[in-house]
């Protein structure tokens, strides 16, 4: 099997497969570099849609990294209930 190199983000099915399947991994420990879908990656983009939510919580801009304690989606949803 032949690793590919990535050159950059798809917006195909084929090229997520090679993010994440076997040639992706031959990539990453090859290279040393990040993958794609690290972990590292997915905490910075939920708190991202966690500043979305608390933004539009307290109408108003905040600073990242967030230190809020609750959920702020949480808080939105009870206001929301009728």
């Amino acid at each position: 099997m032949r690793a590919t190199q990535f050159t950059g983000h798809t917006d195909s099915w084929e090229g997520y497969n090679r993010l994440i399947g076997e040639e992706g991994v031959i990539e990453v420990l090859k290279t040393g570099r990040e993958p794609e879908l690290s972990a590292r990656k997915a905490l910075r983009a939920n708190e991202m849609i966690f500043a979305t939510y608390e933004s539009s919580r307290i109408h108003g801009h905040l600073e990242l990294p967030l230190t809020i304690e609750d959920n702020p989606l949480d808080e939105l949803v009870t206001l929301i209930k009728p």
